[in-house]
């Protein structure tokens, strides 16, 4: 599968900038950089743009972070598809995912928001047939909280070795799906974690 797009999901600002919510942005920052890829403003996209070239007859590939803020996701993403006459099977979407622990991560070829507004925006714009890189971030701890409020928590100080592997699995993540073809990606990133497997 040859994406066209991938869509990190994220807030805009110095606030939201370290927070579970943006832990998508983060694995597309630290791809980028690991590319020296470079990030332009694009106000009729309203979105942060970087452009990764197409190698080895591999075509170009389009990373995009919307600045619409969260619940409005899917009008950037809308607009570069159209712009690019794009269909929502291009497109790769990275998000951060509650239902998932913190270092764990699950590729999905389509299916429902599960609560995250941003992913509940690009359904109702594109359609849900676009794949998606889920990173978790759960649980929720302390379970009183409400979800809003701890997507848009920062990490904890004894979270900080666990965040920092789950940016690394992101990013690795985000290699395989750009160069095999999205069957064989997901059957080498669906696994549980090495001590879940049986012997």
């Amino acid at each position: 599968m040859a994406f066209a797009v991938v869509a990190a999901l994220g807030n805009p600002g110095q606030a939201y900038a370290r927070t579970r919510h943006n832990l998508g942005w983060m694995v597309a920052d630290a791809f980028a950089a690991a590319r020296r890829l470079t990030w332009q403003t694009e106000p009729k996209f309203e979105a942060d743009l970087a452009r990764m070239s197409g190698e080895a007859g591999q075509p170009e590939v389009w990373i995009l972070k919307p600045l619409t803020f969260m619940n409005l996701s899917g009008k950037s993403v809308q607009a570069l598809m159209r712009w690019k006459r794009l269909a929502p099977s291009d497109v790769l979407v990275i998000h951060d995912e509650l239902s998932l622990s913190l270092g764990h991560l699950k590729v999905s070829p389509g299916g429902g928001a599960g609560g995250h507004n941003g992913v509940a925006d690009l359904i109702q714009r594109i359609g849900p047939d676009f794949h998606r890189l889920r990173l978790g971030i759960g649980p929720k701890t302390p379970p009183q909280m409400t979800q809003a409020d701890f997507v848009l928590s920062g990490f904890g100080a004894g979270e900080q070795s666990a965040l920092s592997l789950a940016v690394s699995a992101g990013q690795e993540a985000l290699d395989l799906l750009l160069r095999l073809p999205a069957a064989k990606a997901m059957n080498q990133l669906n696994r549980p974690p090495l001590s879940n497997r049986p012997t």
